[in-house]
């Protein structure tokens, strides 16, 4: 497939009806009563939560760099047009941006390299470094062609304890598939080895890895270039530090017998070794996964140790017919055995359009484990003949929790799906765990906060409502060292994605009691932006394939 045709992403639209300001209570019952708390916007015009990932530095200040331009776009732009090329630090505990840096390399030998439409950022508190993902623009044979990359620059504190972004910015080229130089399309998932040392990431086909010091240093093919296309590709990729293990899956479509698109998923296991190099430990193949099941794009897989034994890792999924699945990683023999754990039936495709992600997390300690299907899901726009398509497809579901708690011998002693709850809500967004508490968080679309226990039984349980944050609220996070909540209020656009209609903005959240053991039940005092009547969920202005200079 031509990489020129997939140099665009553009998540589509869900109308929303908001009121400006409302008065939030909360509700408990599992536990006490605790403190207000107020919630303090940043406004960051381009942010989006369903592109976009927070970081935390140095126990209290918040990365981002947002996706999308916060002016008007033209169909034939230039680049004057895009602002999208800034990184921003944000003070948790005085919210607000203190600093801000300009997203260019430069080079001696080269012209500046101008990083746009950042994406997916890590920090790693070790070396101080924080990697970017974006694309950066050239052009060739009159031609503006996008380029993957990955973007990368030190951040440290200085002798007064406030941050100090390094003047630096350096960059580097994700390699193409089947020998091209370049990527003009690539997920952008990355993610740093437990020493912080080597830098994993995918171009679709291939996985590498990268270390500051010596460059691209390993590959490993999982898709064949021959068959490497937007229906066969690697879909997610991630690391556990704890374990050092990565987790990667690629999905392919086929066309059955029935003459109907079938997805397959084929997920492997690497240990990440010191020299950079993978070492290949478990492989589930498609037929190893429950009959005619895949995982859905986005969805995750959730690497563990029990308590007692660290060194022996598990990992979970969820696949597309609601099955909750496990693979032994630390067993002889490289084929994984997939065991299914539980089947809920709540969380299956209803449809091939169907392509919600399903967030699976795990808590290891109380054997408890949560999944979100967030309920909505968009197809991907592709530019045809230098031109950007229009959104086709865009389905929107009903967003589902599910949770469970499992015997020693893994057997479900506890479980209950909740959908009532989140009728008409526009989404969910992934469970947030909050050390030393019985709780997971977790936000709606529409800006709903809700709690839920991981103790006790969970048939006689249900979801808690806290307050509300913001619409549009597809993100959130939670900074522990300071009990703050730092949510996501994502930017709208028009319906053609070229002008944005109401900014995004960084939410942070201080609780009263950063230290008790429940939080966040109790009742909630926020103040947030005026919202639109209707919205586009997530940045509908799109890369442009066609800038001109």
């Amino acid at each position: 497939m031509n990489n020129k045709r997939m140099a665009a992403v553009r998540i589509a639209r869900v109308s929303v009806a908001f009121a400006a300001v409302v008065s939030l209570l909360g509700f408990g019952s599992y536990a006490p009563k605790a403190d207000s708390f107020n919630m303090s916007f940043v406004e960051l015009a381009g942010v989006n939560g369903g592109q976009n990932n927070v970081v935390f530095a140095f126990d209290r200040y918040v990365l981002v760099a947002p996706y999308a331009p916060k002016g008007v776009v033209t169909e034939d732009g230039n680049l004057s047009q895009l602002d999208n090329h800034f990184l921003y630090i944000i003070d948790a505990k005085k919210p607000g941006i203190v600093l801000s840096k300009d997203l260019t390399a430069f080079a001696s030998s080269d012209s500046p390299r101008t990083i746009y439409y950042p994406t997916k950022l890590t920090f790693d508190p070790a070396t101080q470094i924080v990697f970017v993902r974006g694309t950066r623009f050239e052009e060739r044979d009159g031609e503006i062609e996008a380029i993957e990359v990955v973007a990368y620059l030190r951040v440290n504190l200085g002798d007064n304890g406030k941050p100090v972004i390094d003047s630096t910015v350096t960059s580097f080229d994700i390699q193409g598939v089947g020998g091209e130089p370049h990527s003009a399309y690539a997920p952008t998932d990355i993610a740093l080895s437990a020493k912080g040392n080597h830098l994993v990431f995918t171009n679709g086909a291939s996985i590498f890895t990268y270390s500051l010091d010596q460059g691209y240093l390993y590959k490993v093919d999982l898709v064949h270039p021959s068959e490497y296309g937007v229906d066969n590709s690697i879909a997610y990729l991630a690391i556990n530090r704890d374990s050092n293990i990565l987790s990667v899956y690629s999905n392919k479509k086929t066309i059955g017998e029935d003459n109907v698109g079938h997805d397959q998923s084929e997920i492997s296991f690497y240990k990440v070794v010191d020299d950079g190099t993978l070492t290949l430990l478990k492989r589930a193949y498609p037929k190893d996964l429950p009959e005619a099941a895949a995982l859905t794009p986005g969805s995750n897989v959730a690497v563990y140790s029990e308590p007692d034994k660290p060194d022996v890792q598990y990992a979970v999924f969820v696949t597309n017919d609601g099955s909750l699945c496990q693979i032994d990683l630390h067993t002889e023999g490289l084929a994984a055995n997939v065991r299914q754990m539980a089947v809920f039936p709540e969380l299956a495709q209803q449809s091939s359009d169907d392509t919600s992600a399903r967030l699976v997390t795990y808590d290891a300690s109380k054997r408890v484990v949560g999944i979100v299907s967030q309920g909505y899901s968009a197809r991907i726009a592709r530019p045809v003949n230098a031109r950007i398509a229009r959104p086709v497809n865009v389905n929107l579901g009903q967003p589902v929790l599910a949770v469970a708690k499992f015997s020693k011998r893994g057997k479900v002693v506890s479980r209950n799906v909740f959908a009532d709850e989140f009728v008409d809500q526009g989404g969910l967004s992934q469970l947030v765990s909050l050390p030393d508490s019985n709780e997971w968080l977790m936000a709606t679309y529409t800006g709903k906060l809700f709690s839920t226990s991981t103790t006790g039984d969970f048939e006689d349980s249900s979801p808690q409502l806290l307050g509300e944050i913001a619409p549009r609220t597809e993100r959130i996070d939670y900074l522990a060292s300071r009990g703050s909540l730092v949510a996501v209020q994502s930017c709208a656009s028009s319906d053609d994605g070229l002008e944005l209609l109401e900014p995004g903005s960084v939410a942070v959240g201080k609780f009263a009691s950063a230290n008790r053991k429940s939080p966040l039940v109790g009742a909630a005092q926020m103040i947030f932006p005026t919202a639109s009547a209707a919205v586009t969920r997530g940045p509908a202005i799109r890369r442009p394939c066609n800038i001109k200079r």
